[in-house]
């Protein structure tokens, strides 16, 4: 009787601990946990901005709405499903196998970064207890005000703020410093300011559409440059995309094709082999050449047609006539490894090292693997590729007396408070060419204008050195050339006598009423000359033929949210902005009417709940 006593009180005993046990366990859950699960926590880390060298902003951080789902609160998912599907525009099927499929965590993600507008119809729904276990939760993601116009410069962010294209990826760690250890205290990412120009890259992005659309082309690329430094001014291709919502294009709209793509350049590489050459001694600005249409080696049995019979001409008439005979005479004056390693110097063949990634090497093959028409050809610009950057590169011999200068689209690093913490300034290589073959060909390329394949170019008042291109575009299936697949091309420098800007185009396989280059890509850089030296202040002997209301393109959905930055106001009406602030519940105050002309802070600074934002309109 006393052992089953003794029993009885030790089956109490385990049953009281176990019960103690189990409340214990579940208030260590209330106290820790809380009473509804929360979500993985977001790593607190603010983006940096990236503007253009007057401090417009390109791309900012923002929070942004996101659908989630909490596996273990979940009911209803049918119900769930149907009214989700027509607000985020997806079929239902589609979103009840996501809530319904088997996962590790509890916590999912049903649809990252929705809409504003998307989100606040879900969150009515999640008001009225219709969605269980499904909730709004904001995270920080990316917002490029300007769209397709700096697309390919700025690049773009995944899902996770984590760069992939354009300068979001190759500066991703300076944007967005990494984590070693989880923080309660926020980061900030460094500020990147580039060397575009937004007011010229406005006035080339709208030049690149209209010469594309007016040729039916598959593409059209405009790069500028400062001539003196190497900085990039201005860098579209077109057709573009808008980073906003880069996952809705294709893979060929989103190609960085001033950088990733080569082509055979045609006989704006005539500046370069005729430079070559004159370095080199084989010939000097007096040689004479007999051009009758056709380039003959009878020795090793091959012609080379040229596009006319230009008589009796010296070196500038190669330039001038854009002559194939004339060239082809001159390059037997080299030799092949002499000619190769000057070609090389000019950066042919390399990278320029700019801040992009997938930068195309272009092609120029050793010398010892040349055939017996290889120097000739090469010579006027086929049998060797080249990139937009790569040519434009290689002009700046010409700007700085022969030396060549690597290209920049980063200007500064700055921190969030606005300490530089690193500058990019004038980058010279390595010396090519002598300044006198450097302002000789200048004044070649000028001739060109006055009485050439450049002569759309004339500007009155404003000397310009230019040269025109059209080459034959190669299949990369069979390795030979397209029949009627063309690239036209121009590069021009200007002001020839102290050279400012350097200016390439490319039209890729156009299809209108010309395939030419002096016909098409020449008009586009005279029509852009006029607007640069407008906007730069470049000097001429005359005035400008007209002047050039400069319109700042106008940022599109301007979000502000508390803790996030000021945006870039300018050029907004009063009428906008006041729209704008008193919507989100910002402090500002107003001086004058019209036009956002002057903000303070600057954009791109902390917003918080104390900011007032000071804004002088005219």
């Amino acid at each position: 009787m006393k052992g089953l006593t003794l029993t009885r009180i030790n089956i109490v005993k385990i049953v009281a601990l176990s019960v103690a046990f189990i409340i214990f366990i579940r208030f260590v859950n209330v106290m820790l946990l809380g009473n509804s699960p929360t979500p993985p926590p977001i790593p607190l880390i603010t983006r940096g901005n990236i503007l253009d060298k007057n401090g417009k902003i390109l791309a900012f951080q923002k929070k942004v709405p996101s659908l989630a789902g909490w596996a273990t609160e979940l009911k209803n998912e049918e119900e769930s499903s149907k009214l989700l599907a027509p607000i985020l525009g997806v079929k239902e099927d589609i979103i009840l196998t996501h809530l319904t499929k088997k996962r590790d965590s509890s916590y999912f993600y049903i649809r990252r970064q929705i809409s504003e507008e998307a989100a606040e119809k879900i969150s009515i729904l999640i008001d009225n207890d219709k969605l269980k276990g499904i909730r709004i939760e904001r995270e920080s993601g990316r917002s490029y005000p300007m769209g397709e116009l700096t697309a390919h410069v700025t690049g773009y962010v995944g899902y996770d703020n984590i760069g992939l294209d354009g300068i979001e990826y190759t500066l991703d760690e300076i944007l967005s410093p990494k984590q070693i250890k989880p923080s309660n205290k926020e980061e900030y990412g460094h500020n990147v300011y580039l060397t575009i120009d937004l007011n010229l890259q406005y006035f080339t992005a709208m030049a690149a559409k209209e010469v594309y659309e007016a040729n039916f082309a598959d593409s059209v690329s405009i790069i500028s440059m400062d001539a003196k430094n190497g900085d990039i001014l201005s860098y579209v291709s077109y057709p573009s995309y808008d980073p906003n919502n880069f996952n809705l294009y294709s893979d060929s709209e989103r190609t960085n094709r001033i950088t990733q793509t080569s082509y055979e350049p045609g006989s704006v590489y005539k500046i370069f082999s005729i430079a070559s050459f004159l370095e080199l001694g084989g010939i000097t600005e007096e040689t004479r050449y007999v051009c009758d249409g056709v380039y003959t080696d009878e020795k090793n049995n091959f012609n080379i047609k040229c596009l006319g019979v230009h008589g009796n001409i010296d070196t500038s008439g190669i330039i001038i006539h854009s002559c194939n005979d004339g060239t082809a005479q001159a390059s037997t004056t080299v030799s092949a490894k002499d000619l190769y390693q000057i070609l090389r110097d000019f950066g042919f063949g390399s990278k320029t090292g700019i801040a992009f990634n997938g930068e195309s090497n272009g092609i120029l093959r050793k010398y010892d693997r040349w055939s017996v028409r290889s120097k000739p050809t090469i010579s006027i610009g086929q049998e060797i590729s080249a990139s937009a950057i790569q040519m434009i590169t290689a002009a700046t011999t010409l700007t700085n007396g022969g030396v060549l200068l690597k290209p920049h689209i980063v200007r500064k690093i700055t921190t969030q408070l606005g300490v530089i913490k690193k500058e990019y300034t004038r980058e010279p290589v390595r010396e090519v060419i002598s300044p006198a073959v450097a302002r000789s060909m200048l004044h070649m390329m000028q001739e060109n204008t006055e009485r050439g394949t450049g002569r759309r170019t004339k500007i009155d008042g404003l000397n310009i050195s230019t040269k025109t291109g059209t080459a034959q575009i190669t299949n990369p299936e069979t390795g030979k050339y397209f029949e009627n697949k063309f690239l036209a091309s121009a590069l021009a420098i200007f002001p020839t006598e102290d050279p400012e800007v350097i200016m390439y185009v490319t039209i890729e396989n156009p299809k209108g009423a010309s395939i030419y280059g002096s016909q098409l890509a020449v008009p586009v850089i005279k029509k852009l000359a006029i607007d640069y030296i407008n906007n730069l202040d470049i000097n001429t002997e005359t005035s400008p033929i007209h002047k050039v209301n400069i319109t700042q393109p106008q940022p599109r959905n301007i979000e502000i949210t508390i803790n996030d930055i000021v945006p870039d106001l300018e050029n907004l009406s009063k009428r906008d902005v006041i729209k704008i602030l008193e919507k989100n519940g910002v402090k500002y105050k107003i001086e004058g009417s019209g036009y956002v002309a002057l903000q303070n802070p600057l954009p791109g600074t902390i917003l918080n709940e104390d900011t007032i934002i000071e804004l002088t309109f005219k």
